[in-house]
């Protein structure tokens, strides 16, 4: 873990005394920013504790307010406290600051605590979706500090496009014309190609991009997958700066026509080689299956059966499981496989998918009815043919929608999501790729191996001695936003995916249309209410 940035100020405020001669009385703000230079050095609950003890001392410490806002449970919880801080900020300085120390405001060490809270609250809104009130901002905070050393004009821009406000982005982009970033370059190639399409001052300003950060094309044109975490820092010309510039504007450059065929023409990208074979996701198969004519009152029989092989003296010489799934009306054999081991529920839901897609000897179709035995099978595909409804009171904002995953064979883990209109159209293929990353929102967790998950999660593993199943269920836990955007969970997030994964195997487990229980998560118990959607 790099160390808080924000440290580096005292240092400055003790040089800055010091060549100020005798150092003045200290007043409650100085007493309550000594307190945050503590908190920035401390860690979870310890920085909590030591931000509201600092507004004890003076509520008019922004920097109070910021880290508040950092371990907000919610967006909206964030945005409150930033707001707070920015209010902070604004009675600290007095009205005569914005007006001595406009365009150049970050030169004054006084004045940062009002400008993060000010950044923190633009990032909010936009998150929220609202786009122009955060551009609003942006653009002030440029007025107050052109030199940008919070570098909001990356965060603006984006902004910018997306809101097609061009006359603003041209000024914008005109002011810094000479920024050499990743950042810049490419955002100015896109808008070129979106005012002008293919030309030569278009291409003209992509080789410059190309030359300021060749990685980038590779994120943009999906050949690199992005990772879930962003870098903690960005290295000009390097790829941790290619993958910062297409989290944020990956989106605006799928939303100009176009856009992407240029980038890849003109730069002489191949398209990405064919994936090797492999079993379809859940919502290709799905969206397969139901193409599949359906008989009417046709049932199917699925089961999994133990049988032993004998050798001369009939004694037995190992076990060996049977995988068999007839027609109970026709008597027709759909499948036939012995296997070494006993198969596990997603083995099972594949000859299950098969036989509907290509049966022995019939046309492929669907039965009406699916009987099995065993339930664990039962549990299992009843996760993944439909959706888990999960309330929680004191989380506000749900209810929440769970997925279980790696059911058909693809990621193992659970997608909590917000929208269920939307993930219905995500199972089913109703709609195209491009629109569910523009609309989706989820909290994911996958099980990965340990180079998979951030660093500060496998020391803290490593050092605590926390258990891990195998060597590949070190769990990866995401929130994705609309446009695929990544970010780390907030503390509730993680509350409220801890209660879910406690309480979620249970109700598999019992195979019935309710269970309200309640949980021990990290800081609290949870009451959690978990149905299948349609029947609780």
């Amino acid at each position: 873990m790099l160390p808080d940035r924000r440290i580096m100020e005292r240092v400055l405020r003790e040089i800055t005394a010091g060549l100020g001669g005798e150092k003045g009385a200290e007043t409650p703000l100085d007493r309550a920013q000594e307190v945050m230079y503590q908190a920035f050095e401390a860690s979870g609950a310890e920085q909590v504790r030591l931000a509201r003890k600092a507004l004890e001392i003076s509520p008019d410490c922004a920097d109070a307010y910021v880290l508040l806002a950092e371990h907000a449970r919610t967006v909206e919880e964030a945005r409150k406290h930033y707001e707070q801080g920015v209010a902070a900020g604004e009675r600290a300085l007095g009205k005569q600051a914005f007006e001595e120390h406009a365009g150049e405001f970050w030169g004054f060490l006084e004045t940062r605590p009002y400008m993060r809270a000010r950044e923190g609250l633009a990032q909010c809104l936009s998150e929220a979706g609202r786009r122009e009130e955060a551009a609003g901002h942006y653009q002030e905070m440029l007025r107050l500090n052109p030199n940008d050393n919070q570098g909001v004009r990356y965060c603006l821009a984006t902004l910018l496009l997306d809101l097609d406000r061009d006359q603003d982005l041209r000024r914008l982009l005109a002011e810094y014309v000479n920024d050499p970033s990743a950042m810049w370059t490419y955002t100015k190639a896109l808008f070129a190609f979106r005012e002008g399409g293919e030309s030569h001052p278009a291409n003209k300003l992509l080789a410059q991009a190309t030359k300021a950060n060749k990685h980038v094309p590779a994120y943009l044109l999906g050949h690199k997958q992005l990772p879930t975490d962003l870098p903690p820092y960005v290295t000009r010309g390097g790829e941790d700066e290619a993958v910062s510039y297409a989290v944020g504007n990956r989106r605006a450059w799928l939303n100009a026509p176009g856009a992407i065929s240029w980038l890849r023409k003109t730069l002489n990208v191949p398209l990405p080689e064919p994936p090797r074979r492999r079993r379809p996701s859940w919502p290709e198969l799905k969206r397969n299956l139901l193409r599949l004519p359906q008989q009417r009152g046709e049932a199917w029989q699925v089961d999994a059966m133990p049988s032993h092989t004998f050798g001369e003296g009939q004694a037995a010489e190992g076990s060996h499981w049977t995988v068999a799934i007839i027609s109970s009306a026709s008597h027709e054999l759909l499948c036939l496989d012995v296997l070494d081991a006993q198969p596990q529920p997603a083995d099972v839901w594949d000859y299950l998918t098969d036989a509907m897609r290509q049966p022995r000897h019939a046309e492929p179709r669907r039965p009406a009815r699916i009987e099995v035995r065993q339930k664990a099978f039962q549990a299992a595909w009843k996760a993944e043919l439909k959706q888990i409804k999960v309330e929680c009171d004191k989380f506000q904002s749900g209810p929440w929608y769970a997925v279980v995953m790696g059911q058909s064979g693809v990621q193992q883990g659970l997608a909590v999501y917000e929208d269920l209109a939307a993930l219905q159209e995500l199972m089913t293929g109703g709609r195209s790729e491009e629109e569910n990353s523009r609309g989706m929102s989820a909290l994911s967790l996958m099980f990965s191996e340990a180079f998979e998950i951030p660093v500060r999660d496998l020391d803290a593993v490593e050092r605590h001695g926390w258990p891990v199943a195998g060597p590949e269920a070190y769990p990866l836990v995401i929130r994705i936003n609309p446009g695929r955007a990544m970010r780390p969970p907030l503390v509730w997030e993680l509350e409220l995916l801890e209660g879910c994964l406690r309480a979620i195997p249970e109700f598999l487990a019992a195979n019935g249309p309710l269970l309200v229980k309640t949980v021990a998560a990290a800081s609290a118990k949870l009451m959690v209410r978990l149905s299948w959607v349609g029947e609780g």
